[in-house]
């Protein structure tokens, strides 16, 4: 019973160091994505005032503002989130195998013989839904370009009747998508 509790006391003391790691993690990625994205609007607002007004005739500055916080924002998630999962990734899986190779180091040899199988499986698999993915984003996109350009000339065609028409030309894409 005695060897029970403290076993237990120990999973509970390594979930509390889990908790304090992640949390910290967390914020300072969160903190230096905020500061990151802070600096980059700044100097692509003042890049975006030293254009020539041509730049200006070819672009439109309404929409700078929004087109500004859009890209700043993805970068931001990206540093945040993705850089977290990458660096999370990294030491876990340094982490385990350390930690396998002092409790167990036979099973962990096992185990490193097939890394290479498992891998190349990974890159496989990644690969396969890698292509669906980017075929599914394409037939989105022209999905949504025949629902816009319809859209734009409703009242051409209200006036013809080529409802059925713009319906059938949406939904040509969208069943690439089912496909997949």
């Amino acid at each position: 019973m005695g060897e029970l509790k403290s076993q237990a006391s120990g999973m509970i003391y390594v979930g509390v160091v889990v908790m304090i790691v992640a949390g910290s993690q967390f914020t300072l990625l969160s903190l230096f994505s905020e500061g990151l994205a802070y600096k980059i609007k700044i100097k692509y607002f003042r890049r975006c005032l030293e254009k020539d007004a041509e730049w200006y005739d070819e672009n439109d500055p309404t929409q700078m503002a929004s087109k500004i916080s859009l890209e700043t924002e993805a970068i931001k998630k990206a540093v945040s989130d993705k850089v977290g999962k990458v660096y999370s990734g990294f030491i876990g899986f340094f982490a385990s195998y350390t930690m396998g190779l002092l409790i167990s180091w036979k099973f962990t040899l096992c185990l490193m013989a097939l890394l290479p199988f498992m891998m190349i499986l990974g890159a496989l698999l990644g690969f396969l839904f890698g292509g669906n993915v980017n075929a599914e984003m394409n037939a989105y996109a022209q999905s949504a370009g025949y629902a816009e350009q319809a859209l734009q000339a409703i009242k051409v065609v209200q006036t013809y009747g080529r409802e059925m028409l713009e319906i059938r030309n949406y939904n040509k894409n969208l069943d690439d998508v089912r496909k997949f």
